[in-house]
């Protein structure tokens, strides 16, 4: 619901989010293998930027979900995107998770607005940490999920917990291991559709997990081992390509 924007300009909107958000220091957390369900609640998880959140207790991959339904411009201007921010049993020290670690999340479109010619075709997945003391002080790290295009079906993404796989802000002077040595907070962009219409876009999340998990980067769907099934998903997307819209 949103005009696009420079590589730059999506950039700033981001510590301006986080800079809100990241203000007190947290305790460190055995954050291992942490996961948030839902099947009872929202389970902490709050949100952020335009939009509302409440709790589905059916309709999830199963069981309960969390649904988010955005707001138009017209009635919360410059509120930017709906994203998802983290309960504390998901921060704290990552740096077990180094080089190991994924987080992973199931979402789904529900709704992309009525009006054909008032959205965008579904934007891709982000996910933004930040070190202790705010963005400006603790650093921040931005990462978008390869193929990560949302879906109206529940689809599953996956980061590495790696530096490679993730944009470390400048700003601060902090590194990847300054930042993930104490997470202040962690976001998810759960918003799936620009919109500049009053029938707005509709999402949901489900199963978000960090854990010591997957780390086998050739294991293209995620069952653990790497088989002729991750080679028929590279042969039939060889030479495909998706641009990296930082603008959406």
């Amino acid at each position: 619901m949103r005009t696009r924007k420079t590589k730059k300009g999506v950039r700033v909107k981001l510590l301006v989010f986080v800079g809100v958000l990241g203000i007190c220091p947290l305790a460190m957390a055995d954050i291992i293998n942490v996961r948030s369900t839902f099947d009872a609640g929202l389970d902490g998880w709050t949100s952020i930027g335009s939009g509302g959140l409440t709790y589905m207790n059916q309709g999830g991959n199963p069981g309960g979900f969390v649904y988010w339904y955005d707001v138009p411009d017209q009635v919360h201007p410059g509120e930017g995107d709906g994203w998802l921010v983290a309960p504390p049993k998901f921060l704290g020290d990552w740096s077990a998770l180094d080089g190991k670690g994924t987080l992973s999340w199931d979402h789904i479109i529900l709704r992309t607005g009525t009006d054909p010619n008032c959205h965008f075709p579904p934007m891709g997945h982000y996910v933004v940490i930040v070190g202790e003391g705010g963005w400006e002080i603790g650093g921040q790290a931005v990462c978008r999920p390869s193929k990560s295009r949302m879906s109206s079906t529940w689809k599953r993404f996956s980061v590495l917990i790696d530096e490679v796989d993730w944009y470390v802000s400048p700003t601060s002077g902090r590194t990847w291991k300054d930042i993930i040595s104490n997470v202040e907070t962690l976001m998810i962009r759960i918003e799936g559709v620009w919109d500049d219409c009053w029938l707005t876009d509709i999402d949901g999340i489900d199963n978000v997990v960090l854990n010591e998990g997957h780390t086998l980067r050739a294991d293209l769907n995620y069952d653990g081992i790497v088989n002729f099934e991750d080679f028929a998903i590279m042969a039939r997307e060889w030479l495909e390509t998706e641009p990296w819209y930082w603008d959406n």
